[in-house]
């Protein structure tokens, strides 16, 4: 495709040419500037001269429409679409955001070494990005995911760009198939057959990555059956292995099938096995930490013997105390009530903190044993927050005030048993309980995950 405009070109009275970016089947795309506020501005362009295909113009008019819906953190803003008419021909352009930045794949070229946690890193953000575009409505698919649509900025931050093959859920259901389109060694099997799903953006995101581990096209790696074998060709951890290989199954149906799949197996259990039988929900990802601690207390195994020792020796203490300010409240009543006026007042008032005591007490118990907790933790802040019938109760604090987490023994024994819970302690030696009902096990488990999610914080 012959480029249709040089440096120095005024395009619209508005854009300046002042670099080439690159030449695709869809278009050429310019670095220009606009003249009225000096902003750098990505321009793609293409004309009916040039193209060969209609699709090709569907394509371009598709990516100016959707750019123009989507809005997120990690995808250039859309900026205008138009056209220009010469004697000769129409020019149509779409003009977006400018990031400053390389490719993934002029990294590489420049010997850029990726290691396994950079790779992962990447992954989570791409994953991230499809994220929000799998749940778009109707869901958008971007068919062609590669290193050279993979922007690093110059502070870090990855940006997705070139939307000319995406392509709208609801379009490809009704048409049964299209040409396909996208880039050989990242596209999947399916998509060669103009079929493409949730996972065959996964199946570009697999190749993409093991592009910057190799330093190779996927096609070149060797394959059997359609199955790149890589293993041998990396030097990674088992785990991560073998989530490559479940995002790169040549059959669909063996893929991750979508990104909350492919984020909890990336995410799931090795580092911090999860207690067998345990209910306890964990949903972590790098800016969130969820913890849904179910009704537990009445559910048979799970109410130890030591739970109903203690269980038994509070409401003991309780009845004990209350028989005690009963005959008590008589006594003083029968010594004082001559001497001194409203003397069941004051026998209230002198009771009093020793009852909010003991009930505090007792519904502790019945918090952590037999009610329902729930915690979340992001960056910014912390809550913990404990269920029991229709009485409920939270306590929340900053993240970054956090300094310990750990499993702590009270200072009282029940036949000689010592109460173990979580704790999470904040500054000014504030703290939070929870976990008395769980297994020692699961406490210890749960300690460590949120330690692990904190590990910015707490030292």
């Amino acid at each position: 495709m012959i480029s249709i405009h040089q440096l120095g070109d005024i395009i619209a009275k508005k854009y300046k040419i002042i670099n080439f970016l690159g030449q695709g089947g869809a278009g050429t795309t310019y670095e220009a500037k606009n003249i009225n506020n000096s902003q750098k501005v990505a321009i793609k362009v293409t004309s009916l001269r040039q193209i060969k295909d209609w699709k090709i113009l569907e394509l371009f008019e598709r990516e100016a429409k959707i750019l123009a819906n989507l809005n997120h953190p990690a995808i250039p803003n859309y900026i205008e679409y138009f056209h220009l008419d010469t004697t000769g021909d129409r020019y149509f352009y779409l003009v977006r955001e400018l990031i400053a930045g390389k490719s993934l794949f002029d990294l590489v070229e420049k010997d850029k070494e990726f290691k396994e946690e950079e790779v992962k890193q990447v992954a989570i953000q791409v994953i991230d990005i499809l994220k929000y575009l799998h749940q778009q409505s109707p869901p958008i698919i971007h068919r062609d995911l590669k290193p050279q649509n993979l922007i690093k900025s110059e502070d870090g931050k990855l940006f997705l760009v070139d939307f000319g093959s995406v392509q709208e859920v609801y379009r490809q259901t009704l048409t049964g198939g299209t040409t396909f389109v996208g880039t050989l060694g990242y596209m999947p099997p399916e998509q060669l057959r103009g079929q493409t799903s949730f996972a065959s953006d996964l199946y570009s995101l697999g190749a993409t990555l093991l592009f910057l581990l190799t330093k190779k096209c996927p096609d070149d790696l060797p394959q059997h059956r359609m199955k790149i074998n890589f293993r041998s060709q990396v030097n990674i951890s088992d785990k991560f292995a073998n989530w490559l290989d479940k995002l790169l199954e040549p059959i669909t149906e063996e893929r991750f099938q979508s990104v909350e799949e492919a984020l909890e197996a990336f995410y799931s259990g090795n580092k911090f096995p999860q207690p067998a039988k345990s209910p306890i929900i964990l949903k972590k990802t790098p800016g969130n930490l969820e913890i849904d601690i179910p009704l537990h207390g009445i559910e048979g195994e799970r109410l130890s013997k030591n739970n109903i020792q203690s269980g038994l020796f509070i409401f003991s203490l309780n009845i004990v105390f209350g028989f005690i300010s009963l005959v008590s409240y008589v006594a003083f009543l029968d010594k004082f009530k001559v001497i001194i006026p409203f003397s069941g007042l004051a026998y209230y008032m002198f009771v009093f903190p020793f009852w909010v005591a003991i009930l505090s007490i007792l519904g502790s118990f019945l918090f952590q044993n037999f009610g329902h907790i729930y915690i979340n933790i992001n960056h910014e802040y912390f809550k913990v927050s404990k269920r029991f019938g229709v009485f409920g109760i939270s306590q929340r604090g900053k993240t970054q005030a956090i300094q310990k987490v750990e499993g702590r023994s009270s200072d009282y024994e029940i036949r000689g048993y010592n109460l173990v819970y979580c704790a999470i302690e904040s500054e000014k030696k504030k703290e939070v309980h929870f976990g008395l009902g769980l297994t020692l096990e699961e406490k210890e488990w749960l300690v460590m995950e949120i330690r692990d999610f904190l590990a910015d914080y707490i030292k």
